[in-house]
């Protein structure tokens, strides 16, 4: 109000409008309510983009129900019935089934594999294939197991029949001292080369047991045994026997590295220091039975003291196929 009157009065100074009463001052907007920080005016507002774009529609989303069907929007999930169901599972498996050939050619949505039927040539080479296949001692019986530890039992005792023989002809009468006409050192000599040869082929035949399978190592080591207790039972010179000898200790340690070996890992954990105690009872009584046959039998049938070797050989030589006939998987490391 007193801006209007101060400028009527300045107006009237000026000449610009006659003298009378000053106009009626403009009455004042009225107030804005607030809410917040955010004015709210009751006249609709007005927009230089035009006029405002009606909202989108919210389409809701189908719903499934309890088979896994969609529901169209606005319809309740138990509207679909069985029926409508089942037309619709089976409308899927039509489309998913394979198409039949058609003159055009076979289908391409399914692949059908025919496959011959095996021979005896197969069955037999992948039986063969499972028998070198290294198998886990839990898988196998326990009678091949005890099968396989009498024969390694048996091995000891006859390579250790050669200690105590030897010691035996020594002292019989037309024994090998009078034979090979040799001194107090050659007999020490030839008792003494077992040893010497055992000592060097431990650490070869611990070689070659870690790069090579147990079974054709054993077999090779046991022939070379059968084969060097022949040469010293024909040996006709001291140094023949004194090599002989040698072979002999040599081969044996193929049986002495992989019986320990062998009984580590396919004894039975309950049994495991039993078979180890038997295996190792074979060398004493294979000694008391050379003892026995070269001090004793030989000489009371006065037969050759060369025959309590070839007794020797005759005995190892069913070993050697029967460990020839076990298969792989029963002897052979699985690690």
């Amino acid at each position: 109000v007193t801006v209007s009157v101060l400028y009527w009065r300045g107006s009237i100074l000026r000449g610009e409008l006659p003298a009378g009463d000053p106009p009626t001052p403009r009455p004042a907007p009225a107030q804005t309510p607030y809410r917040g920080t955010e004015a709210i005016d009751a006249r609709p507002a007005r927009s230089v983009m035009g006029p405002k774009r009606p909202p989108p529609i919210a389409v809701p989303e189908p719903v499934s129900n309890s088979s896994g069907l969609p529901v169209p929007a606005g319809a309740s999930p138990t509207m679909l019935t069985s029926s409508a169901a089942a037309a619709v599972m089976a409308s899927k498996d039509k489309a998913s089934a394979p198409q039949p050939a058609t003159d055009k050619g076979p289908a391409t949505n399914h692949k059908v594999t025919v496959t011959s039927p095996p021979n005896d040539s197969s069955a037999k080479k992948a039986a063969k294939a499972d028998d070198h296949k290294p198998a886990s001692p839990q898988s196998l019986s326990i009678a091949d197991r005890k099968r396989v530890l009498w024969i390694m039992c048996l091995l000891k005792v006859i390579t250790s029949y050669d200690s105590g023989a030897y010691g035996a002809v020594l002292g019989i009468d037309d024994g090998i001292a009078q034979a090979l006409q040799l001194s107090v050192v050659d007999e020490g000599a030839l008792g003494s080369a077992p040893f010497i040869g055992n000592t060097i082929g431990c650490a070869v035949a611990g070689v070659l047991f870690s790069q090579y399978e147990a079974k054709p190592m054993l077999l090779f080591g046991m022939g070379m045994h059968f084969t060097s207790t022949i040469l010293f039972a024909l040996a006709p010179s001291f140094i023949v026997a004194l090599l002989s000898r040698v072979l002999i200790g040599f081969t044996l340690s193929f049986v002495v590295v992989y019986s320990v070996v062998w009984t580590d890992v396919f004894a039975p954990q309950q049994y495991a220091t039993t078979w180890l105690a038997a295996m190792n009872a074979g060398v004493p009584l294979g000694m008391l039975l050379g003892f026995i046959m070269g001090g004793s039998v030989i000489p009371e049938l006065e037969l050759s003291w060369r025959l309590t070797f070839v007794f020797k050989a005759i005995v190892l030589l069913p070993l050697l196929v029967m460990l020839k006939r076990t298969p792989p998987s029963h002897v052979n490391d699985p690690g």
